[in-house]
This record gives structure tokens, C-alpha cells and sequence, in this order.
């Protein structure tokens, strides 16, 4: 019975140790890739690293970030995406940013600001 615990401690210690190093990881690989490659980049591994973090959170970040996570995303270009405010969406910055882009127009946020804007949502 001890052995079996002791066994049963050692796969916890190892399996919660992989776990904060794959997390380390990916939180390294956010902040080399974060601007072309949302597959590092989803929003929950990424809260803590761009976190009130303009500088951290340029137009292409952002858009890989921000969905559902409105906080995160300071600069001017990513408020005119995710503010649900449909008169900020009017601007060019917006326009460019979400036109021809259907990965980024997919999320219920893009879709519910640029839905009168349907030509720059494809």
C-alpha cells in the first residue's frame, strides 16, 4: 500500500511539473510568435503576458487575443475591433483591419459590430 502511494505522489509531482513547464512554454512561444500565430496565441494562454500592455498588443496580436478578452487590448486600432461599439467601427482603421480577413471576422464579436459592413466580412 505504501509503495502505491508513493508511486501515485511521484505521477502527480510529475504530471503537475509538465503542466507549469508546458505552460511556460507557451506562454515563451506568445511572446516570440504572438503577432503572426494564433496558435500560440489564444486568448486564455495569453492574458497574463499582454495584460494592460499596450506596447504588447499591436494590431496583429491583438486580433489573435482579444476575443472575449476586451481589457487586454489598449491600442487604438484593436478598441475600434472589440469594443461592440458599432460607431467605432465606421473608421478606416477598422475597414483595414477586418477587410478580406475572414479568420478575424469569424469571432461573435467582429460579426455582431460588422454586420451592416457585410462586404468587409467575408
Amino acid at each position: 500500500m505504501r509503495r502505491l502511494n508513493f508511486l501515485f505522489a511521484v505521477s502527480f509531482v510529475l504530471f503537475t511539473s509538465g503542466q507549469a513547464m508546458a505552460l511556460t512554454l507557451t506562454q515563451d512561444l506568445c511572446r516570440a510568435w504572438g503577432a503572426g500565430n494564433k496558435a500560440y496565441c489564444q486568448s486564455g494562454d495569453c492574458r497574463g503576458i499582454v495584460g494592460g500592455n499596450a506596447g504588447e498588443c499591436d494590431s496583429n496580436d491583438c486580433r489573435g487575443i482579444a476575443s472575449g478578452n476586451y481589457a487586454y487590448c489598449e491600442t487604438i486600432d484593436c478598441r475600434a475591433i472589440v469594443l461592440k461599439n458599432s460607431a467605432l467601427c465606421e473608421t478606416n482603421n477598422c475597414r483595414a483591419i477586418v477587410s478580406g480577413d475572414a479568420g478575424y471576422c469569424d469571432n461573435d464579436y467582429c460579426r455582431g459590430i460588422v454586420l451592416h459592413e457585410a462586404r468587409y466580412c467575408h
